[in-house]
């Protein structure tokens, strides 16, 4: 199917440790679609202090550049991931000028 991101990830029962997207951009959203059987997992951002319940059939949507964010752990099941993202020298490819979707402001 098409899509209007660059990239794809599959990930498999695999546990995220803290960290930022390094080659995102800061102006482009992520999207991370938790799918599987998995028990217990949440997703914690770090610059909000807060840790989200992560069941399978949840999204995240955010700038992954942006946001600290990781999968510490859960509980039981298998857990998988598709990860839909911006890459910017593929769009700097392929358009000469690309659109940003987010403001970041100072």
């Amino acid at each position: 199917w098409n899509s209007v991101f660059t990239c794809l990830c599959v990930i498999s029962s695999r546990i995220s440790k803290q960290h930022r997207d390094s080659n995102g951009d800061n102006k482009f959203f992520d999207i991370l679609f938790n799918l599987g059987f998995c028990e217990g997992a949440e997703m914690w951002i770090k610059e909000l202090g807060a840790h989200f319940r992560y069941c399978p059939g949840t999204v995240f949507i955010f700038s992954g550049k942006l946001w600290t964010h990781e999968v510490p752990r859960w509980m039981a099941g298998e857990r998988v991931l598709y990860a839909y993202f911006m890459r910017p020298e593929v769009l700097n490819r392929f358009i000469r000028s690309p659109v940003g979707w987010a403001q970041v402001l100072s």
